[in-house]
């Protein structure tokens, strides 16, 4: 029971300390590969099972918040992730922020539409990409990612 606790209070941290990563160069150290960790075989069950926990307790945490009208925080994908990403590091799983942009033309969305495409709109989306996790396909592959 407290090692769920724990997981909770991490979750719930790292969705307090999220609009701080946002600002000051800090979100330069979330984009960015994290440093060596290990191997993630060495991770156990329970250990991930806390890290998924700790994350549903961040967003869960920044839903709360971004509802209770205060200011600095809100409910979008980049808050979410800046959270989860500091949530699998403190975890040992190496995890890292990416920001992509599409425009969406008369066609629908996808990477570089063309200029004769009108009306344009520009979407961006922030996501986090997992070490232990392979990302081949979803949402995120019509868009640009910011390096």
């Amino acid at each position: 029971m407290f090692g769920r606790a724990a997981a909770v209070a991490v979750g719930a941290v790292a969705a307090l300390q999220s609009p701080l990563w946002l600002g000051r160069g800090k979100l330069v150290r979330l984009i960015g590969q994290p440093r060596p960790i290990g191997p993630i075989d060495l991770i156990g069950a329970t250990h991930a099972a806390r890290a998924g926990q700790a994350v549903r307790a961040a967003h869960l945490t920044l839903r709360w918040l971004s509802r209770a009208a205060f200011p600095v925080w809100r409910n979008t994908c980049l808050y979410r992730a800046v959270a989860e990403c500091l949530v699998l590091r403190h975890y040992g799983i190496p995890a890292r922020l990416e920001l992509g942009v599409a425009r969406l033309g008369l066609r629908g969305w996808r990477r570089g539409a063309g200029d004769d495409e009108a009306p344009k709109r520009i979407t961006a989306h922030a996501w986090v990409v997992r070490a232990d996790v392979e990302v081949t396909t979803g949402a995120t592959a019509t868009l640009a990612v910011l390096r």
